[in-house]
């Protein structure tokens, strides 16, 4: 039994890798991700002007990132051998901060109930963010 549940949760993180990896991509490459939250999330750039637009689409892409990051980490680990690179996440973790600051609270707080992540997503970021300040 306990190996169907760790199969399971395995092949749930890798799917979740993925699409957050395919969200990333389209974050990169200048678009919103193909997603029932980007029409909502680009409704509120649009709201809020370019400036703002460009904060909402840089912290989307680098919090994509870091869950991105968290969860490859985590299926490097499940095989005996995780690496990750320590500066290019704290430096991630910086700028994603800074985005969050440059939002305001309000807009900050509007984005935040519509984006894409679970809490699971919240808690992978908060682990990756430990290890990365514990090992650093």
């Amino acid at each position: 039994m306990l190996n169907f549940g760790t199969s399971e949760a395995q092949e749930w993180l890798n799917g979740e890798y993925e699409t957050h990896k395919v969200q990333l991509a389209a974050l990169e490459a200048g678009t919103w991700p193909d997603s029932p939250a980007s029409a909502r999330i680009a409704a509120l750039a649009e709201r809020l002007g370019p400036e703002a637009a460009e904060r909402i689409r840089g912290y989307w892409k680098t919090q994509a990132y870091l869950v991105a990051q968290a969860e490859e980490t985590m299926i490097e680990e499940s095989e005996g051998d995780a690496k990750f690179n320590r500066n290019k996440i704290a430096s991630a973790f910086e700028e994603r901060d800074r985005y969050r600051r440059e939002l305001g609270k309000s807009a900050f707080a509007a984005l935040s109930r519509i984006l894409p992540f679970s809490r699971n997503d919240l808690w992978e970021v908060g682990e990756l963010r430990q290890r990365v300040m514990k090992n650093g």
